[in-house]
């Protein structure tokens, strides 16, 4: 039995002794397939060291395999070595390859290469430039991660490099994110032309390449992708074609040089912080675009203009999420929107818009009036936020919420006019518009956020026409000196507002009386003579209405934009109490 055992021993040592490789040939180990007659290049028993030149193929007991790739830690910590020849057989560079080789000072990735893994050249501090070849689809995470010394990156084929997939995660997978600088053929690309026939310009295929002046874009590409000219801080211009569907997330950030980019109509979304410290002092938007992620204009402070050629499809841009919403807009900076041209100051919002989204004029300081629609049926959170040179606004009775914040900081907004169908007003609504004197609110309010009105210091005067007292937030007009205002409601209705716990805080509550600020918007529908009832003296008014075709809003009892007998019905039905 003992025999046995030592024999066996014996038989063990050569396999332990060659843990790591299967053969060595002419100073380099290799793994090898006795089926496919490949070979990878592994570690051995001891490090490589000076000039390696690694062979396409060699032959073993009269068997020749092709070498086809560098396996992971092959030449891991390998300091003294100082060149690696690859051939054109390798297909594959595994994960921590050449990791740690400090001595290794120039590259050149052949053709063949398709892939190199994860922390490939991790920490080849001496390594100045690295050739990458026109077949490489992908580079792992931190693949050139503390490669300092580099300074130049070459290739052949522009193209090629594009659709690289590069790690997003880890920046340092680009060998550009510290070479900065890209040759094709031995010259330097300032003045970048993608070739026609490119489809999408992958991710940080040019992060941080300082070199770059100009870019043209053919009308192939239809993507550009996540951070794939980010921090190309020498950038000057950029031609985005029609045909560009999609801008990727920080694809432009940090281009500090960029002053001017025009999103053609082609483009539907831009993705977050696309283009957030760019030296932007304008841009025009497409009519296509539908989304804009959050922050893509942050840090965007030299933003003077905004440009847009069609009014409607500016309604129809979705802006950022809530918390970061504020500066997906570029207005948020600029200030100033132009329609073909000529700055928005007196706002017209189109027909066939339903809805107002939110943060769409957001820090818009050049509107002075708004003329809303009754196709509009909602007004979203931020919608006119930090629009500080409106003066008025008039809501009709076809809008139903007011969200959030949508005319908060509006500070020289001096009236306000709520139609009748809105039934609730979000918080900070019209928070800080402190010259705001006069706030008229319709009959259908049933709930007033808090804060909706928070330090509106200038009120004089608010007139609310609803019969029925409704919720007010503790808060609602909060800072706003209420013992000092005046509150205008029905007739019918002062004692019940006098014995509400948040409205008996107005330091008058008094009847309302015709003439009375509100419009027609405010006015209690169906009282044509304005006498705060309706009754068959108003019955006999829109009797003349509709033989003389004539319109009133107050005596438009179903929104629809006619006078007719439908609202002669209703008003019927309403004096009825029905």
């Amino acid at each position: 039995m003992k025999i046995l055992l030592s024999l066996l021993s014996l038989l063990l040592l050569p396999m332990a002794a060659n843990a790591y490789y299967d053969v060595v040939v002419d100073g380099i180990y290799y793994d090898i397939s006795q089926v496919t007659k490949e070979a990878t290049v592994t570690s051995g028993d001891t490090k490589y060291t000076g000039s390696v030149v690694i062979p396409a193929n060699f032959i073993l007991d009269g068997v020749m395999y092709n070498v086809i790739g560098i396996g992971a830690s092959a030449f891991i910590s390998c300091s003294d070595l100082s060149s690696v020849s690859i051939p054109n057989s390798v297909t594959s560079i595994d994960g921590s390859a050449f990791m740690g080789c400090e001595g290794l000072l120039n590259l050149t990735i052949p053709n063949s290469v398709l892939s190199i893994g994860s922390n490939a050249f991790y920490g080849c501090s001496g390594l100045t430039s690295v050739t990458i070849g026109s077949g490489v689809k992908s580079i792992g995470r931190t693949a050139f991660e503390k490669c300092n010394s580099l300074t130049s990156v070459h290739i052949l084929d522009i193209a090629a490099w594009c659709n690289i997939s590069f790690d997003t995660e880890y920046r340092s997978s680009n060998p550009l994110y510290y070479a900065e600088h890209l040759y094709l053929n031995g010259i330097e690309v300032k003045d970048l032309v993608i070739p026609n026939g490119v489809t999408y310009i992958g991710k940080q295929a040019f992060y941080n390449y300082d070199g770059l002046a100009t870019v043209t874009i053919p009308s192939s590409v239809i993507s550009i992708q996540s951070h794939a000219f980010q921090n190309c801080s020498g950038l000057t211009s950029v031609t985005i074609p029609d045909g560009v569907i999609s801008i990727g997330e920080s694809a432009f950030a940090e281009c500090y040089s960029l002053a001017s980019v025009t999103i053609p109509n082609s483009v539907t979304s831009i993705g977050w912080a696309a283009f957030s410290g760019c030296g932007l002092t304008s841009v025009t938007i497409g009519s296509g675009l539908k989304s804009i992620g959050g922050n893509a204009f942050m840090y965007c402070s030299d933003l003077k203009s905004v440009h847009i050629s069609d009014l409607s499809a500016w309604f129809k841009i979705s802006f950022g999420k809530y918390d970061s919403r504020y500066y997906s807009n570029p207005l948020s900076y600029a200030e100033h929107l132009y329609l073909n041209g000529i700055e928005v100051k007196d706002l017209v919002v189109p027909n066939d818009v339903t809805s107002i989204g939110g943060g769409i004029f957001y820090g818009c300081k050049g509107l002075s009036t708004v003329t809303i629609p009754n196709s509009v049926l909602s007004i979203g959170s931020d919608a006119f936020r930090y629009c500080s040179g409106l003066t008025s606004v008039v809501i009709p009775n076809s809008v139903v919420s007011i969200d959030i914040y949508a005319f908060d900081q509006c500070s020289g907004l001096t009236s306000v006019t709520i139609g009748n169908g809105v039934t609730s007003i979000g918080s900070y609504a019209f928070s800080y518009c402190s010259r705001l004197a006069t706030l008229s609110i319709g009959n259908g309010i049933q709930n007033i956020d808090n804060r909706a009105f928070y330090y509106c210091v200038g009120l004089s005067d608010v007139f609310c026409y609803s019969e029925n007292v409704p919720f007010l937030n503790p808060g609602s007009f909060q800072d706003s000196d209420l013992q000092y205002k005046t509150l205008h409601v029905p007739g019918s209705a002062v004692d019940a507002y006098k014995a509400d716990e948040e409205w008996k805080k107005f330091g008058s509550i008094v009847a309302l009386k015709a003439g009375d600020p509100g419009n027609e918007e405010t006015q209690k529908q169906g009282d044509l003579n304005s006498d705060n009832t309706v009754n068959g003296t108003d019955l006999v008014l829109l009797t003349q209405l509709v033989l003389t075709s004539s319109f009133n809003s107050s005596a438009d009892l179903n929104n629809d934009g006619l006078v007719n007998g439908t609202d002669y019905v209703l008003m019927v039905n309403k004096i009825l109490g029905k």
